[in-house]
């Protein structure tokens, strides 16, 4: 591996060059001094220094807009840490969240053998090439009763693959974030990315509009709206759609 940090080597030729000259003198007390008074102009005249570009792998100068860059020669490639899914949940603690610097950071997942990148919210594979929206999944509104309403559609979603508690009408998993049926036995469980609320937005994009009125969502996805009951059909319907942020 060859490291090529033109600046440094300059300075360490220096360095070099002073100390040779002052060693031929036999480092006096007054030489000693001006040896000292060199290196430090020389490490704090330029901070370039502490901050050079670097090339990893092949002996050329970094391009202007590199920090680091690592060349392979076609046989080499850059091994990211490898982490399991708990190690990394262990990692993403609070600091860790609250830390602007911590946005960007990369692993390489072992559990499902992909790269993740964290975007300062959540950790997001490179992986997943499937859209990023969904419809939620299907719920009952009632619409017996004429008057105003609200429902946490995020809360609705959530319960769907992760609560246990099964005395609500809709047939929950007995095993939290696990199907009920399935086509095959042997499937995986493809609900172990379940969203927060402040990594969605909501929308609606439909209703019976002689059935729904005045309707809205808040940034958590809590659903308000009226309900006349007077005038529902068997085409009475609203359609809802989650985006990942």
């Amino acid at each position: 591996m060859k490291v090529v940090i033109s600046i440094f080597l300059k300075y360490y030729l220096i360095i070099t060059i002073l100390f040779n000259f002052l060693k031929q003198k036999k480092m006096k007390s007054k030489n000693f001094v001006l040896f000292n008074v060199a290196i430090a102009l020389l490490l704090f005249s330029n901070g370039a220094l502490l901050n050079a570009q670097v090339t990893v792998g092949n002996n050329k100068v970094p391009e202007t807009f590199s920090l680091l860059e690592l060349v392979s020669n076609g046989a080499n490639g850059l091994r990211l840490p490898q982490l399991t899914t708990t190690q990394r949940d262990a990692m993403t603690n609070s600091t860790f969240k609250a830390s602007p610097l911590s946005k960007g950071m990369q692993i390489y997942n072992l559990d499902i053998s992909c790269v993740e990148l964290w975007n300062g919210t959540a950790w997001r594979s490179f992986c997943d090439n499937t859209a990023n929206w969904f419809y939620m999944p299907s719920i009952v509104i009632d619409v017996t009763t004429s008057g105003n309403f609200s429902r946490d559609l995020h809360l609705e979603y959530k319960k769907q693959f992760t609560d246990s508690d099964n005395t609500t009408v809709q047939p929950y998993s007995l095993e939290p974030g696990k199907p009920l049926v399935k086509s095959d036995v042997a499937a995986p469980n493809p609900f172990t990315q379940i969203y927060a609320s402040n990594e969605l937005f909501f929308y609606v994009t439909g209703y019976d509009a002689t059935v729904f009125s005045n309707v809205s969502i808040t940034s958590a996805g809590i659903l308000s709206y009226t309900v006349d009951a007077d005038n529902v059909s068997d085409a009475t319907y609203m359609n809802i759609v989650f985006v990942v942020k």
